[in-house]
């Protein structure tokens, strides 16, 4: 008697089936949380919404069921690093003025000239040492050119800055030049131009100007940095030319946010 035979279609109607007995039976052996992948929310007794049941559960409409161990789900999840606070700030306004308007080592000096390209204050935080090492915060930088001269009855702002509370313990100018305007009758000199060189307090070339000078920065405050040249001995004239050899008094005031030291203008 001939033995029927299974028709190819048959033959993947059992296919499937063992198919799907395989992956239950493999599935069934794997204590790995299996996860719904339209949804995040496990019906399950006992087990809390981030926890996923053991084994292999029924699922049941995106939820599974008849379970009640659970682990902690190993879902895929993405960690914001959050930023570290700000540090609170306050604001720093740095300006400038002239006690003096004639020089006579010089002659009669009608203008002076500079011209700054940036400005830096030196950020120590808490330390109370002038040496600190700290960081350079900058307060200004681009292209300001002003005339001394014209600030001898006002205080000149060169600019504010909102920087971090805490302490600071030095101001530094980088000029980009400085030009006299001389008058000498005796020279027969009249209105003449001169560049003239930045040096240091130790005579030294430097192209800036570096002033020690502690002050604090409080939160929600302006601080005011007040750099009051003394013309009369900062100007300098060489065999070789002129000079700005820069001696100043530096003050610094507290005020309110948004307020400007009296008799102020901005440069």
């Amino acid at each position: 008697m001939k033995k029927p035979r299974l028709t190819t279609s048959g033959k993947i109607f059992f296919g499937i089936i063992a198919f799907v007995i395989i992956i239950y039976i493999v599935v069934s052996f794997m204590k790995f949380p299996v996860q719904p992948l339209l949804t995040n929310i496990y019906c399950v007794p006992g087990c809390s919404p981030n926890q996923v049941p053991i084994g292999f559960p029924t699922l049941v409409h995106g939820c599974y069921i008849n379970q009640t161990e659970c682990q902690i789900a190993t879902q895929s999840t993405t960690t914001t690093t959050s930023q570290p606070p700000i540090s609170e700030q306050g604001t720093v306004l740095v300006a400038i003025k002239d006690k003096s308007q004639r020089v006579d080592v010089v002659g009669t000096l009608n203008e002076l000239f500079i011209t700054i390209k940036k400005i830096e204050v030196h950020f120590v935080n808490q330390n109370n040492d002038v040496n600190a090492t700290g960081e350079w915060k900058t307060v200004f930088e681009g292209n300001k050119s002003v005339d001394l001269l014209t600030l001898t009855d006002l205080v000149g702002v060169i600019c504010q800055q909102n920087l971090p509370s805490g302490k600071y313990t030095q101001i530094r100018f980088s000029i980009e030049d400085v030009v006299f305007n001389v008058t000498n009758t005796q020279l027969y000199i009249k209105n003449r131009r001169y560049p003239a060189m930045v040096v240091s307090s130790a005579g030294v070339p430097s192209g800036e100007l570096r002033f020690v000078h502690p002050f604090n920065v409080t939160a929600g405050k302006t601080t005011a940095v007040i750099i009051d040249f003394d013309v009369q001995l900062s100007a300098k004239k060489t065999a070789d030319g002129y000079m700005l050899k820069p001696v100043a008094k530096i003050t610094d005031q507290i005020l309110e946010k948004g307020q400007k030291p009296e008799n102020s203008v901005d440069i």
